[in-house]
């Protein structure tokens, strides 16, 4: 059975990306990109987490490989006040550990949008 990330494990991780995120900057990341290593591979997480109403669209753009295999995901949210959803769960297989890149890209319908970038450097 793959390991995946529980709820509690999720919270925490939903938290600690806010909170590292709150320590530069005044505002607040409602939706996050989460990494997660599994027994399959690398599985990215786009996950909503809100402490007021929240409304808004978000595009979600991997590649990985020497290829460029890419994939774009995107929708909108209305996240519900601390009620944490996974909007998108993508499985990147066993993406080399230098040679893949993710961009999380989200436009509320009030304030600023903000992106999020994660992925291993290439040489």
């Amino acid at each position: 059975m793959p390991r995946g990330i529980t709820g509690a494990a999720l919270l925490s991780a939903i938290v600690a990306a806010q909170a590292s995120h709150a320590a530069g900057s005044p505002d607040v990341r409602p939706i996050i990109l989460v990494e997660q290593q599994t027994d399959n591979g690398l599985e990215l997480k786009v996950v909503g987490v809100s402490e007021a109403f929240f409304a808004g669209s978000y595009r979600l753009e991997v590649t990985s490989g020497a290829g460029g295999n890419r994939s774009v995901q995107s929708g909108r949210a209305r996240l519900q006040p601390r009620v944490p959803v996974t909007l998108v769960r993508l499985k990147v297989g066993n993406a080399p550990p230098k040679g893949w890149s993710a961009v999380l890209k989200v436009i509320p319908e009030q304030g600023a949008g903000y992106e999020i970038a994660l992925g291993a450097q290439r040489p």
